[in-house]
């Protein structure tokens, strides 16, 4: 039986994903908010992971969860970005995105043994930066903030990219 300590990181987990509908409302709303809570959500991404290895409450469930959480919080916030921005690269950055993680958990759901490279965990960092960077434009109205975004989801695509071809070259390359 587990202690309430080494339920933490699951309890973190599930609060990402019931964010998701609070995190659109505010966005719908343009909200500070909505980048408050993806900020929080993103803090709780790395927090949940970490105490998991520090508990050691590493579970097969956790490890199926958390990246659904994720998924889900980014990909909302990437179709809200699609959406207010009206902008074809944006679009474009983000179907790679999203058609590079359905790959990525495809192989990962059939391979168990491909582990998250320090390079995807970087373009985890850069791609959470840009989002609030973006999600702070739509609120304030800023073009220097949104330019911020777009280079950084920019770099993230293309760290997405690298990882894609990195996951699926060692993949073909094992079985």
């Amino acid at each position: 039986m587990k202690s309430a300590a080494q339920n933490l990181p699951n309890i973190l987990t599930w609060l990402r994903i019931f964010a998701v509908p609070f995190f659109l409302w505010a966005c719908i709303h343009k909200s500070q908010f909505a980048v408050v809570i993806f900020i929080m959500c993103a803090i709780t991404d790395g927090i949940d992971g970490w105490l998991a290895r520090q508990l050691k409450a590493q579970s097969v469930f956790g490890a199926y969860l958390d990246p659904i959480a994720d998924k889900l919080l980014c990909n909302t916030a990437l179709l809200w970005i699609v959406y207010e921005s009206k902008n074809l690269w944006i679009l474009s950055c983000v179907c790679i995105l999203v058609f590079r993680d359905v790959i990525i958990s495809y192989i990962r759901s059939n391979f168990r043994d491909v582990p998250v490279s320090k390079l995807a965990k970087l373009k985890s960092v850069i791609l959470f930066f840009a989002i609030v960077c973006l999600l702070q434009a739509i609120v304030w109205h800023s073009v220097l903030v949104y330019q911020l975004g777009f280079m950084l989801l920019f770099v993230s695509t293309c760290l997405s990219l690298w990882t894609f071809v990195s996951y699926t070259s060692s993949n073909i390359d094992n079985h």
